[in-house]
């Protein structure tokens, strides 16, 4: 006699509940500037698009209300328009996310004036198309590994 698989598989099969909760992240007693920490992202059409009218097109699209209200729902991210913040998630761990997406930074900079330096010379030499995106990234690193 063969045991049954599917009897052998519920069998086995455990039950599993995860549970996830966020929060703010907690200031100091003495904060006067609320902040937290976050990973931003955004997109740029280079110079060297082969379609930079069709890529401006898409672009167009993911700002429309509509469009972005969906897209940062399905991805459980922060819209980057004020309009849809303010009008909330509708979900306690979303009105949070939104929240905390006013006072988000993406990273101490301990010397913008050198950070803002190499991040614009990465940008034009990207948008400029006197270099490969991924070659302005990986010196921008360099540059940002070299000054701090």
């Amino acid at each position: 006699h063969q045991p049954d698989a599917r009897q052998d598989s519920s069998q086995t099969q455990r039950s599993f509940t995860a549970v996830f909760d966020i929060a703010e992240v907690p200031q100091g007693a003495d904060e006067t500037h609320k902040k937290g920490y976050g990973t931003l992202y955004a997109l740029t059409i280079p110079k060297s698009a082969k379609n930079p009218a069709g890529a401006f097109e898409v672009a167009k699209q993911f700002s429309l209300t509509a469009t972005n209200d969906t897209l940062v729902r399905k991805l459980y991210l922060a819209p980057a328009r004020r309009d849809l913040i303010n009008a909330k998630n509708g979900t306690a761990i979303g009105d949070t996310v939104y929240q905390s997406a006013l006072i988000t930074h993406g990273w101490l900079d301990p010397n913008p004036e050198t950070s803002n330096t190499i991040f614009k010379e990465m940008i034009e030499t990207i948008t400029s198309g006197r270099a490969k995106i991924s070659e302005s990234i990986e010196n921008a690193s360099y540059q940002l590994q070299k000054a701090f």
